[in-house]
């Protein structure tokens, strides 16, 4: 499992459980496809699929992933900041209640993000804050959410 970081050309990989950290070229990524969607993308067997049998996670150069599955991670704004991700060593199809967990700790992310940027920034917030909170710049936004996912590590190992 992963939790990737979507900024400029590259899909930095922050978080990764059985796996150091890595940084993959935007055009070697398998987030570039996930990011046109809002909810989740799943792609049971990579090697199969004509986006995918040719980049270097997944023919060999690099890893021998088969199967991926992702969520979006929002900021506090509401844009995807970043994907969780899991991959698994053979293709997979995930089962409901699999992809609404997946959809879960995702949503659970975005609102640990929220909460670290400020009041008022919570998702799913029923009532708009009396006081609005100073803008987080993206910069900053980007290394408190490196930061807060690097201290996620831990209960993402099950």
């Amino acid at each position: 499992m992963t939790i990737t970081l979507l900024e400029g050309p590259t899909a930095d990989a922050v978080v990764c459980s059985g796996a150091a950290p890595f940084r993959v070229a935007d055009d070697e990524s398998v987030c570039r496809y996930a990011v046109a969607h809002d909810g989740a993308f799943l792609v049971p067997d990579l090697q199969q699929d004509r986006r995918t049998r040719h980049l270097s996670l997944v023919d060999g150069r690099r890893g021998h992933l088969r199967s991926y599955a992702s969520v979006p991670v929002h900021a506090p704004d509401g844009s995807m900041l970043a994907r969780l991700e899991a991959w698994d060593s053979r293709p997979r199809v995930l089962t409901p209640e699999q992809l609404r967990m997946l959809e879960v700790l995702g949503g659970s992310v975005s609102t640990t993000v929220a909460l670290r940027c400020g009041p008022g920034y919570a998702a799913g917030a029923v009532a708009a804050p009396s006081e609005p909170a100073p803008a987080v710049p993206v910069p900053a936004l980007v290394s408190q959410t490196a930061s807060l996912l690097e201290e996620l590590q831990a209960p993402l190992i099950t």
